[in-house]
C-alpha cells in the first residue's frame, strides 16, 4: 500500500453568475490513504457534478503536482498562474460558451503518487493532463498516457526523455534542460571567469538528466566537475555534499533540485565560511529563493538561476503587461517566474481549445497543438507566437553575481 500522502486540495473555482462575475469556490478537501481511493473518486465525481450546475458542459483539464511538502511552492504557483488566466477566459464567456477548469490533485513530488492520481483523473472526462511538475513524475506516467492516448500538455520539466524522441501525445512548451545547462556554464565560465566546479545532484531522473548536460557543457569549455554528490529527493540531506564541496574548494556549485535543499546547502556552507557561487536551473523558483535568502544572514551569498521565461515584472511584450494587469486585479503578491509560466501555459492551451469547434474533443485539441509545432507565425496567430517566443529562450536571474 504505497500511497499514504494526503491530497490537498481538490479545488474547482467557478463563476456561478456570468452577469456579475461572482466567483464561488467549490472546494473538496480529500486525503488519499491506502483505503481511500474510492472516497477520492467520489469526491472528484462530486466536484464534476457541482460544475454541471451551470447547465452546460465544462472543459476539464487534470493536473497532478506538488501542492504540499518541500516542493509545494512550484505546484501552487504554477496552478495559481494558470487559473488566473482561465478565470479571465471564463469571465469573458469561456471557450465557445463552456468554462474551463482544473481538477487538481497533490502528489507531493513523488512519482508513485503521480501515477495513482493520473489513474483517478483518467476515469473522468478530461481533455488533457496539464502542468505536471517534475521529470521523474512525468516519466512515470508516460506508459499510462501512451496506452490510453491521453495528452500531457506543458509539463514543468526540460528533460530529454520527453523531447529527443518526440512523443505524439506530449506537448512541451518550456526550453530544455540542455539549453539551461549550457547557458549556465557559458555564464559561469565566460562572464564570471570561474574554473572549478562541483555538482550536487538529486538522485532521480531529473538529476541524471542535468548531470549529463552539465558534464557536456563543462567539457565544451575544457572543464570537468571536481566532485559530484547525490542526495535523496524531498529531503535536505546535504551534509555529505557540503563537506565534500568544501574539501574540494570549488568556486561554483551546480545544484539540481528544489529550493529547500539548496537553501540548506547554502546555510551549511556559510556556517563554515565556505562561500562559492551557487547555480541552478528553473526548477528552483529564483524569486522564492532570493526572498528567503534576503531575510536571513545570507544576503551576501552569490546565486544564479536560469529561467525559461523572462521576468514578469520587467518584460515588455503585450502578454507581459496583460499578466501584470491580471496579477494586480487578483491581488497576487510578488508575481514570480513560475506564476508567469503557469499563466503562459494556460494561454497556450486556451488558444488551442478556441480553435476547436464545440464540443471540444481530445482529438481536436491534439491536432491543434500539433499544428502549433509546425505552423508559421501568421497561421498560428500572434498570441501563440508570442508565447512560443517568450518560452523558447533561456534567461539568467542573478543575485550578487
Amino acid at each position: 500500500m504505497p500511497y499514504t500522502r494526503c491530497i490537498y486540495p481538490l479545488t474547482i473555482n467557478r463563476y456561478t453568475s456570468r452577469a456579475n462575475n461572482e466567483l464561488r469556490s467549490n472546494t473538496i478537501m480529500s486525503c488519499i490513504a491506502p483505503l481511500s481511493s474510492i472516497l477520492t473518486q467520489y469526491l472528484i465525481a462530486i466536484s464534476i457534478v457541482l460544475l454541471s450546475f451551470s447547465g452546460h458542459a465544462d472543459i476539464l483539464l487534470g493536473t497532478s503536482n506538488a501542492q504540499k511538502g518541500p516542493s509545494a511552492k512550484l505546484g501552487q504557483d504554477l496552478n495559481l498562474g494558470a487559473e488566473m488566466y482561465f478565470d479571465v477566459v471564463n469571465q469573458q464567456g469561456g471557450i465557445h460558451g463552456h468554462n474551463i477548469y482544473l481538477l487538481k490533485l497533490d502528489d507531493g513530488y513523488e512519482p508513485l503518487n503521480t501515477v495513482h492520481n493520473t489513474k483517478l483523473l483518467l476515469e473522468h472526462n478530461i481533455v488533457g493532463l496539464f502542468n505536471y511538475v517534475g521529470t521523474p513524475n512525468s516519466k512515470a506516467v508516460l506508459p499510462l498516457i501512451k496506452r490510453v492516448g491521453q495528452l500531457l500538455i506543458t509539463p514543468f520539466t526540460g528533460a530529454d526523455i520527453l523531447r529527443n524522441a518526440p512523443i505524439a501525445d506530449v506537448f512541451n512548451l518550456r526550453a530544455s534542460y540542455e539549453q539551461e545547462a549550457f547557458a549556465q556554464i557559458d555564464y559561469l565560465v565566460e562572464i564570471l571567469d570561474l574554473d572549478t566546479f562541483g555538482m550536487v545532484i538529486q538522485a532521480d531522473a531529473f538529476g541524471l538528466a542535468l548531470e549529463k548536460y552539465y558534464r557536456a557543457a563543462l567539457k565544451n569549455k575544457g572543464h570537468k566537475p571536481l566532485v559530484s554528490i547525490r542526495y535523496r529527493r524531498n529531503t535536505i540531506d546535504i551534509d555529505k555534499a557540503a563537506k565534500q564541496l568544501r574539501e574540494a574548494n570549488v568556486k561554483a556549485v551546480l545544484f539540481v533540485g528544489t529550493y529547500e535543499p539548496l537553501i540548506a546547502l547554502i546555510d551549511r556552507g556559510k556556517s563554515v565560511q565556505f562561500m562559492p557561487i551557487y547555480s541552478s536551473v528553473s526548477f528552483v523558483s529564483s524569486q522564492t529563493l532570493f526572498n528567503r535568502l534576503s531575510v536571513t544572514d545570507s544576503r551576501d551569498v552569490r546565486v544564479i538561476v536560469t529561467e525559461v521565461v523572462p521576468s514578469p515584472l520587467t518584460c515588455q511584450q503585450k502578454i507581459c503587461s496583460q499578466f501584470r494587469e491580471h496579477a494586480t486585479h487578483n491581488k497576487l503578491e510578488n508575481p514570480n517566474h513560475v506564476h508567469f509560466e503557469g499563466y503562459l501555459n494556460a494561454v497556450y492551451v486556451s488558444e488551442a481549445l478556441k480553435s476547436c469547434s464545440p464540443p471540444v474533443t481530445r482529438a481536436c485539441l491534439k491536432e491543434t497543438l500539433e499544428g502549433f509545432r509546425t505552423q508559421d507565425p501568421e497561421t498560428r496567430g500572434q498570441v501563440v507566437s508570442d508565447v512560443l517566443q517568450l518560452m523558447g529562450q533561456v534567461h539568467i536571474s542573478a543575485r550578487n553575481p
